[in-house]
């Protein structure tokens, strides 16, 4: 037997006794626990007012729960049409205003979700690319929405989406 042939011998011999080691070493080890996370439960929500300007100076996640915080809420915003009503005995108020130096800005509530013991309320915050043409201006864009009262903690979580103006390249000149 030549040496080579006998070197090539010993290593396919050796790859089963690598294969048992690496099992029963690796093996020890247990697949971690999967945590379950709780699912989340809708809860009803609706739009009851929403504009682009106000004079908040300050990015605003609110939950109101009384009339004297609401009327204070809305003279320092000025929706596209008069606020909806609210009867604060069976329903809260969650307010997202976002104070910008340009225009072009949206928001809008998405989803409500109960998670054991906390209100998860997600909205999105539309931003303008760079191929859009804004004003200069202060603007506040807001919406708020009335749910029924509760009282849970509600936590907000912001998601941002920027959104484009044009849509592949310009054409130069027509014929």
């Amino acid at each position: 037997m030549t040496p080579s042939c006998a070197a090539r011998r010993a290593r396919i011999a050796a790859i089963p006794l690598l294969l048992t080691a690496s099992l029963l070493f690796g093996g020890c080890n247990a697949p971690p626990e999967a945590v379950e996370e709780p699912l989340p439960e809708p809860v009803l929500f609706s739009a009851i007012g929403y504009g682009q300007y106000g004079t908040l100076r300050d990015t605003l996640e609110i939950v109101i729960r009384n009339p004297e915080t609401w009327a204070a809420w809305q003279d320092s915003l000025r929706p596209v049409a008069p606020f909806l009503p609210v009867d604060f005995s069976q329903a809260v108020v969650l307010l997202a205003a976002l104070p910008q130096t340009t225009s072009g800005y949206a928001v809008s509530f998405l989803s409500l979700d109960r998670l054991d013991t906390v209100l998860v309320a997600e909205y999105l915050v539309e931003i303008p690319s760079d191929d859009c043409l804004t004003a200069a201006a202060e603007t506040v864009p807001f919406q708020a929405v009335l749910t029924p009262a509760t009282d849970l903690p509600i936590r907000f979580k912001r998601l941002e989406e920027e959104y484009r103006c044009t849509f592949g390249p310009r054409r130069r000149g027509s014929s």
